[in-house]
């Protein structure tokens, strides 16, 4: 009768042993705390800047500018901060700072006007004077099918539509904008995959059968 008893109850601590294990199992699992890291998305936002040197003051976006066509570009493993260092603080800079500080690197530039048309021609690294914010820099990646890609510092990686390139590029009652390009034999690199953080996302959207073409509207 004891030992009856006595396996009775070894059976019964299995048994609740067994149930424990998988309780804690299933907690586990469901746990999103509990999993690796690496399964965790990045935020769209470090999509958009990843590789992108955000600028540091609101009036070094040229600077930036430079500083990512010599990385990317030229391998020259520099930093904004460093290239401060050449051309020092100034309240505003010019295509023509960054013109001058390349020429000390011993790169080669051409500053032009363009048309919209001229812009989807070229094929070497340059930087776009804007007039978003009263002006701006940003460094012009290709064009491609429709698409002009853009590398801003301040947002990091967009795409835009032609007249919506046009509205910040083409200067006031003029059918061109301003433009320095790099004299390489390096080529723009338009990247497909690149999230974009305004309404202009068309091109991941579309791609990704977020939204389908036919409903873009402007």
């Amino acid at each position: 009768m004891l030992h009856k008893i006595f396996t009775l109850s070894t059976k019964i601590k299995t048994t609740i042993i067994t149930i424990c294990a998988l309780s804690y199992n299933l907690t586990a699992q469901a746990s999103p705390s509990d999993r690796p890291r690496d399964r965790v998305n990045k935020t769209m936002i470090e999509l958009q800047t990843n590789g992108v040197e955000r600028q540091l003051l609101d009036n070094s976006c040229g600077i930036s500018s430079l500083s990512y066509i010599l990385n990317k570009y030229f391998k020259k493993n520099t930093s904004e901060k460093n290239i401060f260092l050449l051309i020092g603080l100034k309240p505003d800079y010019s295509l023509l700072d960054l013109a001058s500080t390349s020429r000390t690197l011993g790169i080669s530039t051409i500053g032009l006007k363009l048309s919209i048309n001229d812009l989807k021609k070229v094929s070497s690294p340059t930087i776009l004077k804007t007039k978003t914010n009263g002006g701006h820099f940003v460094v012009y990646s290709g064009y491609r099918n429709g698409w002009f890609q853009v590398i801003d510092p301040a947002k990091g990686k967009l795409n835009y539509y032609e007249h919506e390139l046009s509205k910040i590029f083409i200067q006031p009652n003029k059918d061109y904008g301003m433009a320095l390009i790099f004299l390489s034999k390096n080529k723009n690199r338009f990247v497909d995959e690149t999230l974009y953080n305004n309404n202009t996302n068309r091109l991941f959207l579309e791609r990704h059968q977020i939204i389908s073409p036919v409903n873009i509207s402007f």
